[in-house]
């Protein structure tokens, strides 16, 4: 696992789109809320646009009627809602594994893409020794992309419809 730690958020969102571009891997981008995440919002639609998947984890901004004030709070769902595949929401630190799992899970499915999480008050762990172990989650095996392969290389006629993450230049 690699971190990097940008000087701003609209240059981690094109980092973590472009990590995706290299080793064909989702990458994580945090930010803080409000202002960070509006600074990520064009690196957030150029994944979107590219089909970059990345997942994008932020702490959530109290929304709607009933909302009290936040300082430099913004509406980051109905933001993102347009931007991304997915926006996720977790309020549990027993949730979290789930919801990443899920977020992962979608943001690689069919055409590749971001995936918003949301990071509710009672998610965040309060002690710095708390842990959320997510397993990594398995890819083709060599097994089944030579199954594959013989069945293209067998094929009278083969059509292949590749995406951009096909691309390994």
């Amino acid at each position: 696992m690699v971190t990097i730690v940008p000087t701003h958020e609209l240059a981690a969102s094109f980092m973590a789109g472009a990590f995706y571009r290299a080793p064909g891997r989702p990458a994580v981008l945090l930010t803080i809320p409000g202002p960070g995440f509006a600074y990520a919002l064009a690196g957030l639609a150029e994944a979107r646009l590219d089909s970059a998947a990345l997942i994008y984890i932020v702490p959530a901004c109290d929304e709607g009627a009933d909302a009290r004030f936040a300082l430099q709070a913004i509406p980051q769902t109905s933001l993102a809602v347009n931007l991304a595949k997915a926006v996720l929401r977790v309020d549990t630190v027993a949730g979290i594994a789930d919801v990443l799992r899920r977020a992962h899970a979608l943001a690689v499915a069919g055409e590749p893409g971001p995936v918003v999480v949301m990071l509710g008050d009672s998610s965040k762990p309060v002690s710095p020794d708390a842990r959320v172990d997510v397993p990594i989650v398995a890819t083709a095996s060599t097994t089944q992309a030579d199954a594959l392969a013989a069945r293209v290389v067998a094929a009278r006629r083969p059509v292949l419809f590749a995406g951009q993450g096909c691309n390994s230049s």
